[in-house]
């Protein structure tokens, strides 16, 4: 009989692998991985992370600090973003270094690939789904929100998604998948008697922070995007 044939692990091949079934039996937790955490804390570049959370969030300076502590050493672009004052402060709270990479020299930062990874997405599903430009931030979001929840074949991953490498949770996808970016949803207008409530739009993706759970951002006819707690496909009619 040619190929592999089945066969009971020697008792060598049980030892070996032995710490597997004791192991297995435990979540894995970041925190007491120290092999993970050494590679974290050995050097963790971020890419104008500062001057981005400062700007977008100014309130949160405690979250993004907690969220941060584990890094040791900053990597930033020289750009006039990092001369802030709440991006020096957020720096400084969660980094004992920050180095900054020469000008012209984007492939110093390892963040930048895949920043161009996220671009080439965007601009397909833009060209495939036909969004206008003006809707970019929403295709950008929905893309880094999925990116973050999906894994890559990268090293230092471990298999994992980016999420799940940082917090030891697993992320749920099935929010993002729901609809296609784009896609003609229905949605309830809580419009005066008898205007129909029941109309058509396009979607952008979750929305976050805003009302309850499954909140997403709607295209109207108007073209001023709005939120809304609830949308489903139904038969469209030309």
């Amino acid at each position: 009989m040619s190929g592999f044939q089945a066969r009971l692990p020697t008792q060598t091949e049980i030892e070996t692998c032995i710490h597997v079934e004791l192991t297995a039996q435990d979540a894995w937790d970041p925190s007491s991985d120290k092999l993970e955490q050494q590679e974290r804390l050995k050097e963790t570049r971020l890419s104008n992370i500062a001057g981005t959370v400062s700007t977008l969030f100014p309130d949160r300076k405690s979250e993004i600090s907690a969220v941060l502590s584990s890094v040791s050493s900053t990597l930033v672009d020289d750009d006039f973003v990092q001369g802030m004052e709440q991006s020096v402060w957020i720096t400084s709270a969660v980094a004992s270094s920050t180095t900054v990479s020469e000008p012209l020299t984007p492939w110093q930062n390892r963040a930048e690939a895949e920043i161009r990874e996220l671009k080439k997405q965007v601009l397909w599903i833009m060209s495939h789904e036909g969004i206008p430009r003006r809707f970019w931030d929403y295709v950008a979001e929905y893309v880094s929100e999925i990116r973050s929840r999906t894994a890559h074949p990268l090293y230092d991953l471990k298999g994992r998604t980016p999420i799940e490498h940082v917090t030891g949770e697993t992320p749920d996808i099935t929010e993002w998948l729901e609809y296609r970016m784009y896609q003609p949803v229905w949605y309830l207008d809580p419009g005066d008697f008898p205007e129909e409530k029941k109309l058509l739009g396009r979607w952008l993706g979750p929305a976050h922070r805003v009302g309850q759970a499954l909140c997403c951002w709607i295209v109207p006819q108007s073209g001023r995007v709005i939120a809304r707690g609830g949308a489903w496909i139904g038969q469209l009619q030309d």
